[in-house]
């Protein structure tokens, strides 16, 4: 699948995408107490790009094992409607990873 092809009723997704950026792991606090949150940007064949944030255990889990420019195929996940405030990106929707997903690398191409 395409990222382009996501919206918000795709439930059980697969696409391929380069990791195009992966900015250090941070802490947040707020309301609900404090954590971690990771965000990636990450493009397809096709050029769509799109951003990936993972929070606290999923967060640590991905990590060190996602590195900028490798492919890998990305599996499960919740699509949201974008927020502009967040991401210079310029899609419509955006994903949250949490434990369901899976993420496998593969070959440089």
């Amino acid at each position: 699948m395409p990222i382009g092809a996501l919206n918000q009723f795709s439930l059980d997704f697969r696409f391929k995408a380069r990791v195009v950026k992966k900015p250090p792991l941070r802490q947040y606090t707020n309301q609900k107490g404090t954590g971690q949150i990771l965000s990636v940007d990450l493009i397809d064949r096709e050029g769509t790009l799109i951003q990936a944030t993972m929070f606290n255990e999923t967060a640590e889990k991905w990590n060190p094992k996602l590195e900028e420019n490798k492919v890998y195929i990305f599996a499960n996940g919740k699509v949201g409607l974008s927020n502009k405030r967040y991401t210079s990106i310029k899609n419509d929707y955006c994903l949250t990873f949490g434990h369901e997903t899976e993420i496998q690398e593969c070959g440089n191409d």
